[in-house]
């Protein structure tokens, strides 16, 4: 019989499991056959190895797996991921595939779950944030990361979870708390104008300041080597400046900030980087910081963005 107070003398976190019962790969609640949804099999790449023994060295060395399933309240948390993802497909952000999406919204939702919170992700904001601010804390938190890809040193196949997460410790529990509330204060923040932190703008676009929220104005701006010869200007000497994140995750496409890079962000400016025959224009627009001009109100304001569309819409440039 398992001891399901946890007040009692008796209570331990986790139990061995009776022949057909199975843990739950997310909370590790120990779970009936007649209750169980599925069985998965989890493969860990050893164990953690502690002592000195060679013979247990070897041991620790050795691949096995665990079988698990997933109780009736984990399977209900999975089902809601999957129409979560369905509903506001856009909060899904890096993660494309279907499989991925619908994991990492039920990591977070577990991780609400250990923090005794019920996520309202009505909104693909919402998602997005709980997928940034929770998803990667449920490593160490659900039941299977236990054992994957390398099994803690006390983690059995033959045992589960007393009571859904009463595996996780007191710690654990209060770094899903701390998760819980940084996505909370997330949801409040509104985007502020975060100003370059030197030369008054960025090199590239030469917008002066970019709109963020507060916890990640400091991915706003990076700061970069260039040469200004390779951007328009001159002098070959190169310079470490400011860059707004949409010039640098540009240049890191490219691989270098260069000409390449720039007349992409140009043309998308412009609104045009899509239009049928595109491939043929040929720019070399200067990058801000090679001018002796004020900051730009907006991104690439320096450059006359109306012209270049007319003169592409009327031929004078490219198709």
């Amino acid at each position: 019989m398992i001891e399901t107070n946890p007040y009692a003398p008796e209570f331990t976190p986790t139990v061995e499991l009776a022949d057909g019962w199975l843990a739950c790969r997310v909370c590790g609640v120990a779970t009936a056959p007649t209750v169980q949804h599925g069985q998965d099999t989890i493969t860990s790449l050893g164990r953690e190895y502690r002592g000195g023994s060679p013979s247990l060295r070897r041991k620790a060395a050795q691949e096995f797996e665990t079988t698990m399933t997933r109780c009736s309240a984990c399977e209900e948390r999975r089902e809601r991921a999957v129409a979560v993802n369905i509903e506001h497909p856009a909060g899904r952000g890096q993660y494309v595939a279907d499989v991925i999406a619908n994991t990492a919204v039920e990591r977070a939702l577990a991780v609400a779950a250990v923090a005794e919170t019920d996520l309202k992700l009505t909104s693909a904001r919402r998602v997005r944030l709980a997928i940034r601010y929770l998803t990667t804390e449920a490593l160490g938190l659900v039941w299977e990361s236990r054992f994957a890809p390398v099994a803690e040193a006390e983690a059995h196949p033959s045992t589960g979870a007393a009571l859904p997460w009463s595996h996780v410790p007191e710690e654990g529990r209060a770094r899903a708390r701390q998760a819980v509330a940084a996505f909370l204060r997330a949801l409040t923040e509104r985007p502020q104008p975060t100003p370059a932190p030197t030369g008054g703008g960025c090199y590239l676009c030469g917008v002066a300041s970019v709109e963020v929220v507060p916890s990640r104005a400091s991915s706003a701006w990076t700061e970069a080597l260039v040469s200004p010869s390779s951007l328009g200007g001159t002098s070959t000497a190169h310079r470490r400046v400011s860059v707004c994140r949409t010039c640098a995750d540009a240049a890191e496409a490219f691989g270098a900030y260069g000409q390449s890079a720039m007349a992409r962000l140009v043309l998308e400016a412009a609104g045009i980087s899509r239009k049928l025959g595109i491939e043929n224009v040929r720019l070399d627009p200067p990058a801000w910081g090679v001018m002796n001009i004020e900051p730009n109100p907006t991104p690439w304001a320096h450059i006359d963005l109306d012209d270049l569309r007319e003169k592409f819409e009327t031929g004078r440039v490219g198709r």
